[in-house]
């Protein structure tokens, strides 16, 4: 385990974070630093409710301790914790990567199933097809319409046609 080290947080001069995740308060109100708590958001994660320039910020522990000892996050990534461990903000704990690898992290490394629709078709609440407008879908499909016309047909997005299309949903349906 590696010793405890503060910095200053990145962006915000009033506070320190620590390589473990911890935050704390720069100048104190009294003569022992004052820990910050931070809350659990709804997915797990710590946040702390941060103060520059005047206002509220709320951030997320992980961020601000890559951030801080490492530097910015490239755009478009995400910071993982390898043990899956959403309160863990430990820097050894953390990197950078892109969405699809942390998905892949998620599954490979710590089990975890991906979410299949356990209702398909019309079982799904949320459905603006049914099996007949499915086969008449394929049927203009075969006549050569394209997706965007036959999308704006029946009220769904191009994207649905082609799914459609290459037999990715309503596989059920001949």
């Amino acid at each position: 385990m590696m010793d405890r080290t503060w910095i200053e947080a990145a962006n915000f001069e009033k506070y320190e974070v620590s390589n473990d995740g911890l935050m704390r308060n720069k100048r104190p109100r009294s003569d022992r630093p004052e820990l910050l708590k931070g809350s659990p958001d709804k997915d797990g994660y710590i946040r702390y409710a941060l103060r520059a320039d005047g206002k509220t910020w709320n951030r997320i522990s992980h961020r601000i301790v890559w951030e801080s000892f490492v530097g910015p996050i490239p755009l478009g990534m995400q910071i993982n914790h390898k043990n899956g461990v959403k309160n863990d903000n430990r820097l050894e704990n953390l990197e950078v990567m892109t969405p699809s690898q942390n998905v892949l992290h998620s599954f490979r490394v710590l089990g975890k199933k991906p979410c299949i629709n356990p209702n398909p078709g019309t079982k799904n609440g949320r459905a603006k097809l049914n099996e007949a407008s499915v086969r008449e879908i394929r049927t203009l499909i075969q006549a050569g319409l394209s997706d965007k016309t036959i999308a704006a047909r029946f009220g769904v997005s191009p994207a649905s046609i082609w799914f459609i299309k290459t037999k990715q949903t309503w596989t059920s349906v001949a």
